[in-house]
């Protein structure tokens, strides 16, 4: 009887380690699948849930994230921005945000206003299966990106 419980054992114990290795693949894809994601060009589709609406590509506003250095920068409507992005699993924040200062038509100068304002307020982030990226203030969704 010791001798087959002993075989139960070294198969159960086998198939939990086998399991293991398994889920730590699985999670380790994950995470990497997700900073191949995040580290990218994303571009612009809702501020809070209005949709923007471009009036050529050449308007799109853009955030590019670097990881080393941890980098962000784009285009925000009518000027070129700036400055340092800190990210903690799901926690992220951008700091000493700086720009271009060029002129634009009014309603640009609106739209980039209400963006570099939702990117200051920023504090979380989650990237959705189908790899939208949302910028969070808590639970409130105040950006919502493509690739």
């Amino acid at each position: 009887m010791k001798y087959k419980f002993g075989n139960l054992l070294l198969l159960f114990a086998s198939v939990f380690a086998l399991s293991s290795c398994s889920m730590f693949e699985h999670n380790t894809e994950t995470k990497l699948m997700e900073n191949v994601l995040f580290y990218n060009e994303w571009r612009l589709e809702l501020v809070g849930s209005t949709k923007v609406k471009y009036a050529d590509e050449n308007e799109r506003i853009t955030l590019v994230i670097t990881d080393e250095p941890q980098n962000v920068s784009g285009h925000s409507a009518c000027n070129r921005y700036f400055g340092k992005v800190s990210v903690k699993k799901d926690k992220i924040s951008f700091k000493q945000l700086a720009s271009t200062q060029m002129m634009c038509p009014q309603q640009k100068m609106d739209l980039e206003h209400k963006y570099v304002q939702a990117l200051e307020k920023v504090n979380a982030y989650t990237i959705d299966e189908e790899g939208k990226l949302y910028l969070k203030h808590d639970d409130k969704i105040l950006l919502v990106f493509n690739l």
